[in-house]
């Protein structure tokens, strides 16, 4: 498992979040908002 500096998991990890099921973190350019993508393609987007 890679480690990471920035307190994220690597990008290709997948989660497991009860009532949701397996999740990926996702990101963009922007560091400051990260996302999650559900197994069905779904996207949780967190940040300000």
């Amino acid at each position: 498992m890679e480690i990471q500096r920035s307190g994220r998991p690597p990008v290709d990890t997948p989660l497991l979040l009860p009532g949701i099921g397996p999740v990926r973190v996702v990101s963009n350019a922007d560091p400051s908002l990260v996302g999650l993508e559900t197994a069905t393609g779904a996207r949780l987007k967190i940040g300000e």
